[in-house]
């Protein structure tokens, strides 16, 4: 969509999978009405050769016992803030011109209210220190980045996980509904106002 065309080392496996039509290819072209380029980011994919095609291998931290990532969060994801800088340059790169915005980003991690009430999840607070550092250091680098929104405000239904996996700064008691910041939603609002 941000070329105008779909990328031709690809678009076989595309036409294969999904039958595109050749008015399809028209459609596709979006290259002159672009306001800006969402990103949703978490975690760099690793991919490597095998006898057999193509192997992935997301949310792991070694291949081949090369180390990958920094941590791995609840869900299986690992940290890739390196990544997150990377590819913002690559958007960047190809389309200087189109401002980006992070329209997700943040960590899972399932931490309850402790003894005293209040839900300290320091890991999602270093993860997002780390993400958003790299996406700052991305904007003093010279890339287009206008804008940046955490994943989630609240815990909320994950797709295939449902409510068994929280991404909010806010947590939310499933049975009452109450909601209550956590150690991270503080530490957020310091890093914003930055």
């Amino acid at each position: 969509m941000l070329q105008g065309k779909y990328p031709v080392d690809i678009l076989d496996i595309f036409e294969e999978l999904t039958g595109i039509r050749p008015d399809e290819k028209e459609i596709a072209d979006t290259s002159n009405g672009r306001d800006w380029v969402g990103l949703n980011y978490y975690q760099a994919g690793v991919f490597k050769v095998a006898e057999t095609g193509i192997d992935v291998h997301p949310g792991t931290k070694a291949i081949d016992g090369a180390l990958y990532g920094i941590e791995v969060t609840d869900i299986g994801w690992s940290w890739t803030p390196d990544g997150f800088n990377k590819i913002l340059h690559y958007i960047n790169n190809m389309f200087p011109q189109i401002p980006i915005l992070i329209t997700e980003n943040g960590a899972c991690y399932n931490n309850e209210p402790g003894a005293d009430g209040e839900i300290h999840d320091d890991k999602r607070e270093e993860y997002l220190s780390l993400y958003i550092s790299a996406a700052v250091r991305a904007r003093s680098e010279g890339v287009n980045l206008v804008g940046y929104y955490v994943w989630s405000l609240l815990d909320n239904f994950e797709w295939s996980f449902g409510f068994s996996k929280r991404f909010g700064i806010v947590f939310v008691d499933l049975e009452t509904m109450k909601r209550t910041p956590k150690q991270s939603a503080h530490s957020y609002r310091a890093m914003i106002q930055k």
